[in-house]
């Protein structure tokens, strides 16, 4: 379930800690395999120089390895902020497939109701252009999990309802 008002930042990258910061968010939600996600929830907390000082903001129950945990957990936000290069939104929208697939799993993702409660806004900023390809791997992978029975509900609604 989502928790309203929250935000949240993907990935805890250079850009992402930027708008971690500035936008006051309450988390992060990282990537499998992404190289800072993991090292990050090892260290605890994020170190930064503020103007010559130390300043630490302590990420315990704040950084997440990917969506699914973020839901296991307890901590989606309801706007999550995607801010990777390019090159790497086709990899967010598979896992965000594999979480939409998951929710199916457990039955909590039959209507547009489910969409708009477990599935949190996307504003996607990424680190350059981009394009309408992303758009258009994004409906075949959900199309794709259709024709596979891994989102055996997924109606012509509750698809228009995810790609908004």
């Amino acid at each position: 379930m989502l928790h309203e008002g929250q935000l949240g930042v993907h990935p805890p990258g250079a850009l992402g800690v930027a708008f971690f910061i500035h936008a006051g968010a309450e988390c992060f939600v990282g990537r499998g395999g992404d190289g800072i996600t993991q090292p990050l929830m090892g260290i605890g907390a994020l170190n930064l120089d503020d103007h010559g000082r130390l300043r630490s903001i302590p990420l315990r129950n704040r950084i997440f390895a990917n969506l699914l945990e973020a839901d296991t957990l307890d901590g989606m936000p309801e706007l999550l902020l995607v801010c990777c290069n390019p090159d790497q939104l086709a990899l967010f929208t598979g896992e965000l497939t594999r979480y939409l697939e998951n929710l199916a799993e457990r039955g909590r993702l039959e209507s547009c109701a489910d969409v708009r409660r477990e599935v949190p806004i996307l504003l996607i900023l990424p680190n350059g252009i981009l394009s309408e390809q992303t758009i258009n791997t994004y409906d075949e992978q959900l199309r794709e999990s259709r024709l596979m029975r891994r989102l055996p509900n997924l109606t012509e609604d509750i698809r228009r309802a995810l790609a908004g």
